[in-house]
């Protein structure tokens, strides 16, 4: 999540130093879609191979 933290940090500074809004907004939609990428990989899905976590735990 940290990593994430620091792509979107350094996508906004360097949309910032665009000077056209379309390379702004391409700047910032691949930072923000690599930091989604990696806050979705490091969600323990139940669904996931790598997690063996069930949907309900037994009592």
């Amino acid at each position: 999540m940290t990593v994430a933290i620091i792509l979107i940090t350094i996508g906004s500074s360097a949309a910032k130093r665009k000077t056209t809004d379309i390379a702004k907004f391409k700047t910032m939609t691949v930072f923000f879609l690599l930091a989604l990428l990696i806050i979705f990989m490091a969600i323990p899905w139940p669904f996931s191979p790598l997690a063996n976590r069930p949907y309900l735990r037994s009592f």
